[in-house]
């Protein structure tokens, strides 16, 4: 397998340098199966799992989930000839990762913070979706209701990744007023492109080509039922992956995507499907927040008084726009939503953070 056509280039060979003296080749994370890597290399494939050094040391420096190789990571790898299995020594620096929080362990619960309910309970992490991604497509269904809340996660959610954002609205052959909303996804989507397409019926695919070529990663995010499989079937132009009838009543279906995998198209590209998202949770910072939402931004600096908090004062212009109706409110209860979420995962993370350092000095003077 030629590396150039897996995004292969030359800063990731000068980031490769120290591997490469210790005799290891590099290869690209293809999918993950609990901790059971397929990756592929210059040789070919092979099933790989983290070497027991590379393994002490993430446990040894405390190191998160997050730090475990994922799909579209490149690896250090070595295997021995005519074997079938290989290990991982290492993962080189990603330029761009699509993230999100999920619960490691304990129950989910729903709790106040700043006098509001927001998601909270056990232990959480970060969860990388997709690694080494030029684009990511966030695909959402236009047969059922549109969640304009969760576009404006995942923009959040993206800014933060390092890669290109595009709203993909699918199934517009099911949706007899789809310009009315893709005209509602536009106005909050901040000058990311938005395209309405038909993966069953081929329509309007061909607005994606620019973001599909040869070295580049593509990522297709969305909920269960959307038809990110749908589309990339189509892109690729075979039944790669397998599709399943959704429910009539709701819209949703079984997760016909089980696992996160990279669909390698030679002279066309990369493309990786993930399974349906039943959430977005944010593993972001607050200026991703505020890159989302630049409108409401904008609007605060025209408020009267610099210290404003957009209650009853005179001269607010968020009140103002409110009223007026230049403001959704429901566009402005996202904002504040996000908005405590990020200011409680900032408290949850600076607790953790106070936590490894206690457990280092207790290692170092023990």
């Amino acid at each position: 397998m030629d590396l150039k056509e897996l995004g292969w280039n030359k800063e990731l060979q000068e980031k490769f340098l120290e591997y490469k003296e210790k005799g290891y080749e590099p290869a690209r994370v293809a999918c993950e199966y609990k901790n059971i890597y397929a990756v592929i290399c210059e040789t070919g494939e092979f099933r790989a799992e983290l070497s027991g050094r590379f393994w002490y040391d993430l446990q040894n420096e405390l190191k998160s989930k997050g730090d475990l190789p994922t799909v579209g990571d490149w690896v250090a790898l070595s295997y021995q000839a005519g074997a079938t299995r290989a290990f991982i020594h290492g993962v080189l620096p990603r330029k761009s990762k699509f993230s999100r929080k999920i619960k490691i362990a304990g129950g989910k619960k729903i709790k106040k913070f700043e006098g509001a309910p927001i998601i909270a309970g056990g232990t959480t992490g970060e969860q990388i979706l997709a690694a080494n991604i030029d684009t990511v497509f966030y695909v959402v269904g236009l047969d059922f209701n549109l969640s304009l809340s969760r576009i404006e996660r995942f923009l959040t959610l993206v800014w933060e990744c390092g890669a290109t954002p595009v709203i993909v609205c699918n199934k517009v052959d099911l949706c007899e007023d789809y310009e009315v909303k893709i005209e509602e996804v536009e106005n909050i989507a901040m000058g990311v492109p938005v395209y309405a397409v038909s993966g069953l019926l081929g329509e309007g695919m061909e607005q994606l080509d620019p973001y599909i070529k040869t070295g580049q990663t593509s990522a297709f995010i969305g909920s269960s039922g959307v038809g990110k499989s749908t589309i990339i079937n189509s892109i690729v132009g075979e039944d790669i992956q397998v599709v399943q009838q959704i429910r009539a009543h709701d819209g949703k279906g079984r997760h016909t995507t089980t696992s996160r995998e990279m669909v390698i198209m030679p002279g066309k590209g990369i493309l990786i499907d993930t399974p349906g998202l039943r959430e977005l949770q944010l593993w972001t910072g607050q200026g991703n927040v505020i890159r989302t939402f630049r409108d409401i931004e904008d609007l605060k600096t025209q408020c009267q008084f610099r210290n404003c908090s957009h209650g009853s004062e005179p001269g607010c212009a968020i009140t103002s726009a409110l009223e007026d109706g230049s403001l959704d409110p429901e566009h402005y209860k996202s904002y504040l939503k996000q908005q405590r979420e990020i200011r409680y995962l900032k408290r949850k993370q600076n607790e953790r953070d106070r936590m490894i350092e206690k457990i280092k000095f207790k290692r170092k003077i023990g």
